[in-house]
């Protein structure tokens, strides 16, 4: 079948102003100098993107294509305007049932914006709950960022849960190289809430 979507999202950002922090004159300087730079800012970001899924026995097979930041939003930290430029995302995956409880979804992904190729692979290990149970499945996995085009710069580990209709997962990316580096190879922790509603389907086959 296939699905398309809509995600309006409302973002915070704030910046680490540990290593940026003029302690002497307790004023936040950037790197490279600058001055009156917004510790934080807040932004409207809309994504869209189309979704095909066929089933073939004990594979599940799955792409899509998809659209993020289609309003451009500002993300300036300096009132300014600076604009997001619109990332095209195109993926692939699989879900490979190794018992009736037991499954892999190995996934590959690419994504372009303002010229730049990313790419990223894993793969997800996952439990499924069956009975009465309120917890539908636990899963986790590893995924790395850059890998196939690039050199290697990202590590994630993943880990969630889908109870009834909501999906809880926490993914965190430990950074390497340069940008590990410039970064403080602090990484970043991304928590992620969906609510499932009952979906209705623009084209169903199998």
């Amino acid at each position: 079948y296939f699905s398309i979507g809509v995600q309006p999202g409302y973002i915070f950002a704030s910046v680490n102003d540990w290593y940026n922090c003029d302690h002497a004159a307790g004023e936040f300087v950037a790197d490279n100098g600058e001055v009156n730079f917004g510790e934080s800012t807040s932004y409207l970001d809309i994504n869209t993107g189309i979704r095909w899924r066929r089933n073939l026995g004990k594979v599940r097979l799955e792409s899509g294509l998809s659209l993020f930041h289609i309003n451009k939003p500002n993300i300036s930290f300096f009132n300014g305007e600076e604009k997001e430029d619109p990332t095209y995302q195109f993926d692939i995956e699989a879900r490979i049932n190794l018992s009736e409880k037991l499954y892999l979804e190995p996934l590959v992904l690419t994504a372009i914006q303002s010229g730049i190729i990313y790419s990223s692979m894993g793969t997800n290990i996952g439990f499924i709950y069956s009975g009465r149970s309120s917890v539908k499945n636990l899963f986790a996995g590893l995924y790395l960022r850059n890998g196939l085009v690039d050199d290697l710069n990202t590590i994630s580990i993943a880990a969630g849960t889908r109870v009834k209709r909501i999906d809880l997962a926490i993914c965190y990316d430990y950074t390497l190289g340069a940008f590990g580096d410039a970064a403080g190879s602090m990484g970043a922790i991304e928590i992620a809430l969906t609510y499932r509603s009952i979906s209705t389907y623009l084209n169903s086959y199998y």
